[in-house]
């Protein structure tokens, strides 16, 4: 039914006509071709559900735009993306910037994996100054999601800056949540 639906031919055409897509769900199951699969199509109704196709950079307060804690500087030593998040700068409780801020951020994971190039990204948590206040596992979960289900194959690197030794327990529960590829 999926494939029938004139919603999802945007997306479903990138999947036709771009092996890399294809390909990057396989290589994240293991070329498991049926897992594979359900993948890929859980991943095309999340996209439609959040409407990651209709996101522009006129969704964004100015807060988000002018002040980012969130963003693309510089590259990696292989020539990928820098993706920087800031966390010092998060606020777990304010829940509507934390709502744009997830926008945000398939926003820029989308842009980067349709990008020509099509490098991985390293990501860098900037950890320097920041408290239990600052840690949001919820965010964080949902960072994990989009990178393993939904832009799987976009990260290459995940980096963690200065870590207050008073958050190695929140790390250790952080990374467990990781897969190691």
């Amino acid at each position: 039914e999926l494939w029938y639906n004139s919603e999802y031919w945007g997306d479903i055409s990138r999947v036709r006509n771009d092996d890399r897509v294809v390909l990057a769900y396989l290589k994240n199951c293991r070329f498991n071709r049926e897992k594979a699969f359900n993948m890929m199509c859980e991943s095309l109704k999340w996209r439609k559900s959040f409407g990651v196709n209709d996101i522009s950079k006129e969704s964004f307060s100015t807060e988000i735009l002018d002040d980012p804690y969130l963003y693309f500087k510089g590259y990696d030593k292989q020539g990928g993306p820098l993706l920087i998040w800031d966390v010092k700068r998060h606020r777990k409780n304010d829940t509507a910037l934390n709502a744009e801020l997830k926008k945000l951020l398939a926003f820029l994971l989308d842009r980067r994996e349709g990008a020509a190039e099509h490098k991985k990204i390293t990501m860098l948590f900037n950890m320097s100054g920041c408290g239990l206040s600052n840690i949001d596992y919820d965010f964080i979960k949902y960072l994990i999601s989009l990178l393993t289900e939904y832009y799987p194959d976009i990260l290459d690197n995940l980096l963690v800056f200065e870590m207050p030794r008073l958050l190695s327990a929140a790390w250790g529960i952080i990374k467990n949540m990781l897969d190691e590829d």
